[in-house]
């Protein structure tokens, strides 16, 4: 079985056996094990089929890790599958994540702000998530961000328990970088579910549309 990664004690591996839609397994000491759909880069996000003996933030992580190189792991698949890969040699490696669908930042954003503003958000279990901004932040020149990650800070924004003082930090943050904090709900599309599973193409133009009538 072709390991296509490793990363924190874990491997993931996709099976030449395995089926459509494309899968990675991951595996960790202890029989930590998740199963966790690609998806399609810019039209389906990662789907956590199943998880064993792993808590809630392994289960993020690995959703993010899928998610953040998601092209990368669908060329794996369709390498180690056969068909336009079949005849590339070497081993499957992961690089840099893909950009998919962007949302712009409004206009006149103060860019030291926001550094300023996600380096100063201090919860732990928002770590990996600001990681992710920043690189895609960075990565645009803080012109745009991907829908996929407007997403997350929708969700974060209105979480609740021991997240909310987390959660007023990221809705300023949102407030900074689009000029309006992200609702639970847009039309009809509930911003947590999209979270891990289904597809974006569906949801895209309620989401920009909705998002270039408030960042004017």
């Amino acid at each position: 079985m072709p390991i296509v990664h490793q990363d924190q004690g874990f491997d993931f591996t996709i099976k030449p056996e395995d089926k459509d839609p494309p899968k990675v397994h991951i595996t960790g000491a202890g029989g930590k094990y998740l199963l966790v759909r690609i998806g399609v880069p810019g039209g389906e996000v990662p789907y956590v089929e199943r998880y064993e003996k792993v808590d809630q933030d392994e289960v993020n992580w690995a959703w993010d890790t899928i998610q953040t190189y998601q092209e990368n792991f669908l060329i794996a698949w369709k390498r180690i599958h056969g068909g336009e890969w079949k005849t590339l040699r070497g081993p499957v490696k992961i690089g840099p994540p893909v950009a998919g669908c962007r949302l712009r930042l409004k206009p006149q954003t103060d860019l030291e702000e926001i550094k300023e503003m996600i380096g100063g958000i201090p919860d732990q279990r928002f770590y990996k998530l600001k990681k992710r901004i920043i690189a895609d932040l960075d990565g645009a020149g803080f012109k745009d961000i991907d829908l996929g990650l407007y997403i997350r800070l929708g969700v974060w924004s209105h979480i609740g328990s021991s997240y909310r003082k987390t959660a007023a930090e990221v809705k300023e943050l949102c407030k900074a970088m689009f000029g309006y904090a992200i609702p639970e709900k847009i039309g009809k599309v509930v911003l947590r579910d999209y979270r891990y599973r289904r597809e974006l193409t569906k949801i895209a133009p309620t989401l920009i549309g909705f998002h270039n009538r408030k960042v004017e």
